[in-house]
Formats: C-alpha cells, structure tokens, sequence
C-alpha cells in the first residue's frame, strides 16, 4: 500500500520525463494478489512495541517506498540520495529490521547504478541486519541482489556462486521453490 501511495503522490506531480516511465513503474509494483497472502504477511517482521520507535519504523519505510517509487519514476540519483539519508536515519535508531531494508534499498540502487563494487559492502550490511532481526525474506533479498552485484561484468563469480547458493538457502527456509 506505501508503494501505492508512494506512485499516486509522485505522479500528481509529474514532468513529461516521469510520465515516460509512468508505465513501467506501475507495473514494478508489488502485486495485489500480495496483499492477501496470508504466508508473505506473516513473515514479515512486526512493528517494535514502543509507539514511538514503531512511529520512527513506519516513517522510514513510508521514506524508503518514497525512494523506490522515486527511482522506477527515473530519479535514478535522487533515489540513490534519498536512500543514503535513510540509511543514515535508520542506523540511528534500534530496530535491525529497518537498517536492512533501508541498506538493502540503497544497496539494490547502488548495483542499478552501476556501483555495484559499493553495493557489495552495503548489501552485506544488509544480509547481517536482516539474519540478525530474523527477517528471512529480506535474507533473501539480501543475498540474492549480492550475488548479482558480485556477477556484475563477470566480476567475482565464485563470490557470486556462494552468495547465490545462501539466497537459495533463505529461499528454501521459506518453503518456496528455488
């Protein structure tokens, strides 16, 4: 629903280059049939306890649906920006769930980026984040964009080998087939 909102809010504001890429944003978001998947739903982490850090949480990820809508619009660098300001935010405050998905945000715009030799040191923060909060799904994401990143330009395959056989691991932890 942030992504939605995120695209909706962006859009009422759109110049010509961002309704050229209005068409392929829309269909980068996540899929309705999600919303219902009762399995999805339970996997991901619950928002902290204390009301004011879970109001923090929700701010950054409205923040981090912001970025992704941002970056599928073309704002490719203001993406990459606003990403870096959210990671910076997140590693203030204590909720591990939040710092992986903002460092896998930024890690994922890095790699789109071509920067993908940066991306790896983000995106492992990320993995470690995400394996130290018990969020599975983004483990996976994790170790999945890492091993792009190091495949990048036939770069570091072996790298890329093991970092693919982990995604594949998380992958199986949620019961999905590889």
């Amino acid at each position: 629903m942030k992504r939605f909102s995120s695209m909706i809010s962006l859009l009422e504001k759109a110049d010509a280059s961002v309704v050229e890429k209005a068409t392929e944003a829309v269909r980068a978001l996540p899929a309705i049939r999600d919303c219902s998947d009762v399995d999805a739903l339970r996997r991901e982490v619950p928002p902290p306890n204390d009301p004011l850090l879970a109001s923090t949480v929700e701010e950054l990820r409205v923040r981090i649906s912001d970025a992704q809508t941002t970056f599928d619009l073309g704002g490719v660098e203001t993406a990459i920006e606003m990403a870096k300001g959210i990671v910076d935010d997140a590693s203030s405050i204590d909720d591990l769930a939040v710092r992986a998905e903002a460092k896998l945000l930024f890690g994922r715009f890095l790699h789109s980026s071509g920067k993908s030799k940066e991306a790896v040191t983000v995106l492992r923060d990320a993995i470690w984040a995400s394996v130290a909060s018990d969020y599975d799904v983004l483990a996976f994401e994790s170790w999945n964009t890492l091993a792009d990143a190091y495949g990048a330009g036939d770069r570091e395959i072996g790298e890329s080998e093991i970092a693919g056989r982990n995604a594949e691991a998380f992958w199986l932890r949620l019961d999905r087939d590889p």
